[in-house]
């Protein structure tokens, strides 16, 4: 149902990627340069179309996660959308901890790596609930 704990993960889990997008998207809107560092996420070097891509990835994954709780019927469903959302913010965080590993003198708004990780946590314990739900029903109608 829509009131379980995996809901509660799911939401957590959106507001903060809804952060991390609104955050990328101020920070552009507050920088005077002509041309933004990688929309806020870099310091120190210019990736002009790597923002775009991972602002795109934020927001497929925001839509993901809203659209899985909305699933909540269809438990094996919101398993697969929860796990292509996992996937989703494991590459946004592997495409941004690569250019700093590559390139030692830029650096990255620590925002991203914590509010990833956390979106990440919750999205995995999100998973683990639903997963533990369908075992519950499963093993409630082989009783009857």
């Amino acid at each position: 149902m829509i009131q379980r704990i995996q809901t509660a993960y799911l939401i957590i889990a959106f507001l903060g990627l809804i952060g991390l997008v609104l955050h990328t998207v101020f920070s552009v809107i507050g920088t005077p340069q002509d041309t933004t560092e990688a929309l806020g996420i870099f310091y120190g070097q210019r990736y002009p179309a790597g923002g775009y891509a991972l602002l795109a990835a934020l927001v497929l994954t925001a839509c993901l996660t809203l659209y899985a709780i909305f699933k909540f019927k269809r438990r094996m469903k919101q398993i697969r959308l929860v796990a292509w959302a996992q996937l989703l913010v494991l590459l946004a965080y592997i495409a941004i901890a690569v250019p700093v590993v590559l390139i030692k003198d830029s650096s990255i708004n620590l925002i991203y790596f914590i509010g990833l990780i956390l979106v990440f946590l919750f999205l995995l314990l999100a998973r683990k609930a639903i997963v533990r739900d369908e075992r519950l029903v499963r093993a409630a109608d082989r009783i009857r």
